[in-house]
């Protein structure tokens, strides 16, 4: 008899898909699991780095997104809050400085300098800042470096904040400005805002200025009397129109009387909710009952505008910017002007 080990038929311990023909096959416990766990290991890591791309790829949509969501806020916002600006604070000019900083989680500030026009030279009145977020919310910036006197703003470098009244204001009128205008040196170029006792047209408004001052920006009645809680409008809930153009933007700033409603109309379309309600209510107002105006800032020498301050129908008047003749900057001729 033959021995196990002489038996015809050989047992070897091999797995499955190594087997060769006429061999037995057993199952090798070990091996399985080892190749079980290299497997599961593999896919672990195919599954974590699958995530970790889809991760980072919706991340980077998200990032666009907020960025292009951000950008086309801030378009909008250029679109109308410079214009905005120049039609509700007297004889104002917005300039973006280009700077724009992270505000809150999705939100971002842009910075602003403001100037006032003293003719041809433009007067730093500070900065200002508009804060929104990419969703819509804003938040319209004061000066940031105005401080009150009294009842009186004070800009930068000392410019004080113009101020105007409605006719039909019991308000003691400025005589004190009159007295400070006096005291003036006659070759300084002076920036005074006037409010007559009535409301004129445009035509009638330029008529009452005497020789060698510049109108630069005429105030505009926005209710009936005793219709609005402003007798004495303050800067930013005023309206009025430039009478020259913007000289920081490319753009006019200086409309016909239905153009301004116009453009009132286009901003209501781009501003905040109630920014758009009072802007429409005022295109609304003005609409039905005329464009008229109750004021004036201009700009001149010292005689003339104490000829304008003394008029009969002048009630109030107040000083602002106040440049000596080396402050004065030369009105630009055709070929000291680029187009570059």
């Amino acid at each position: 008899m033959k021995s196990d080990s002489q038996s015809d038929v050989s047992t070897v311990e091999v797995t499955d898909h190594d087997a060769p023909d006429g061999v037995e096959r057993s199952f090798d416990e070990g091996a399985f699991l080892k190749k079980a766990r290299r497997k599961s290991v593999l896919r672990g890591i195919a599954t974590a780095a699958g995530v970790t791309v889809l991760t980072l790829i919706a991340l980077g949509i998200a990032v666009v997104g907020l960025e292009v969501a951000g950008q086309k806020q801030a378009n909008r916002i250029a679109e109308y809050y410079p214009a905005l600006t120049s039609l509700s604070t007297p004889n104002t000019y917005l300039l973006e400085t280009g700077r724009s900083d992270a505000w809150g989680l999705e939100g971002r500030e842009v910075e602003y300098r403001v100037f006032r026009m003293v003719g041809t030279t433009p007067v730093d009145a500070g900065t200002n800042h508009f804060q929104f977020d990419v969703w819509g919310g804003e938040q319209m910036g004061g000066y940031a470096s105005a401080i009150s006197v009294g009842d009186r703003q004070i800009l930068a470098g000392g410019l004080p904040e113009l101020r105007m009244v409605y006719p039909e204001a019991e308000v003691t009128p400025a005589y004190e400005d009159v007295a400070r205008l006096a005291a003036v040196p006659a070759s300084a170029t002076i920036e005074i805002a006037v409010s007559f006792d009535s409301t004129v047209s445009r035509d009638e408004l330029l008529a009452r200025l005497p020789e060698g001052t510049r109108a630069m920006w005429g105030a505009i009645r926005t209710a009936a009397p005793g219709g609005t809680m402003f007798d004495a409008p303050v800067a930013g809930n005023m309206l009025g129109m430039a009478l020259e153009d913007d000289p920081f933007n490319d753009h006019d700033s200086s409309y016909s009387d239905s153009e301004l409603i116009g453009r009132l109309e286009s901003i209501a379309q781009l501003a905040p909710e109630g920014t758009a309600r009072n802007v429409q209510k005022t295109a609304t107002y003005l609409r039905a009952n005329g464009i008229a105006y109750y004021g004036v800032v201009v700009v001149g020498e010292r005689d003339a505008l104490l000829e304008l301050a003394s008029r009969d129908d002048v009630r109030f008047v107040t000083i602002g910017a106040v440049l000596m003749p080396w402050e004065v900057l030369p009105t630009p001729s055709p070929t000291s002007v680029t187009t570059e």
